[in-house]
């Protein structure tokens, strides 16, 4: 039988060794955990395969591209493969709070004509230290591109 999580979380990685345990783990120790987490590594020549591979979870599905793809056809190629009824999106250099998805849920659940929901960042450096903000709410423009 085929697990269908809450939410697919989708997360092209290229090189990105990095970043790769804090992200991962951050997106695995989620409040809500109802979700699979699809890894796609885009041909990376350093390390990342082998870091992916070392992480314990029933919740990974993990997907190799045998050429590098870039990050619109690795999204596509992990959509295919989504179980989920909600999808996410993540970057191997994001750090998820806790209760991002729990959050992100509520809103779609309790907001039947919402489609999506986008959050806040905050930008950290090397050491962790809060260096600044973005907001990702998307411009008529934008959300027009993002649907068709």
């Amino acid at each position: 039988m085929i697990r269908k999580p809450k939410i697919s979380v989708i997360m092209p990685v290229y090189n990105g060794e990095m970043w790769l345990d804090e992200s991962v783990h951050s997106i695995l120790n989620q409040t809500f955990d109802d979700l699979e987490l699809i890894i796609v590594n885009d041909a990376s020549t350093d390390n990342t395969k082998e870091k992916i591979l070392k992480i314990k979870d029933p919740r990974i599905n993990f997907l190799e591209n045998k050429t590098n793809l870039g990050v619109a056809k690795s999204l596509n190629h992990s959509l295919k493969n989504a179980c989920g009824l909600f999808i996410a999106r993540a970057d191997v250099d994001d750090i998820s709070n806790p209760n991002r998805f729990e959050e992100q849920l509520k809103v779609l659940e309790n907001n039947e004509d919402f489609g999506m929901v986008t959050n806040k960042i905050e930008i950290i450096n090397k050491e962790g230290e809060i260096i600044g903000y973005r907001n990702t709410l998307l411009s008529p423009e934008e959300f027009y591109y993002v649907l068709n």
